[in-house]
């Protein structure tokens, strides 16, 4: 198994780079295909029908820049979220292609928005599409569950 960098559990955050030697950290608040993962009902940009449903389900996670180099995941398109995505900036995500196939109809999805919620909720914008994940240490099968990210410190 190929080590690509180190991923700490959000509460464990701290200077992981300089105390590992790491070429990659980043902190998240739950791991893919782990047992504390966070979901939510997810609606295609222009749906106007809320019902529970009609929501595509899709698991969620905070994580900090660098986050899937450090995992050893390939950004496919799009951008990874810097330093300067924050409460301040507007809504977005990074999901994975499986969401873009699922939720934004279209493989290369960056700049298309969708919603969390019904239309009280602003939408979000896609500006990355990384390739499903691979469950290296169980199984080599993909992650096919539609999944995104968001910058810690923005809450959907």
């Amino acid at each position: 198994m190929q080590i690509h960098g180190v991923v700490v559990r959000l509460a464990s955050s701290c200077n992981v780079t300089m105390l590992l030697s790491t070429s990659a950290a980043a902190f998240a608040d739950s791991f893919p295909l782990g047992v504390d993962q966070s979901s939510s009902g997810t609606f295609r940009y222009g749906e106007t029908d809320f019902r529970a449903s009609k929501a595509i389900r899709v698991s969620h996670y905070d994580i900090s820049p660098g986050y899937f180099r450090a995992i050893g995941t390939r950004l496919l398109a799009g951008r990874d979220f810097t330093w300067h995505d924050d409460a301040k900036s507007p809504l977005t995500a990074i999901v994975n292609q499986t969401f873009a196939r699922k939720v934004l109809g279209n493989q290369n999805g960056v700049g298309l928005y969708y919603r969390v919620g019904d239309l009280k909720q602003p939408p979000v914008q896609v500006i990355g599409i990384v390739e499903d994940m691979v469950d290296r240490w169980r199984t080599t099968a993909r992650l096919s569950m539609p999944a995104l990210w968001q910058a810690h410190g923005i809450a959907l």
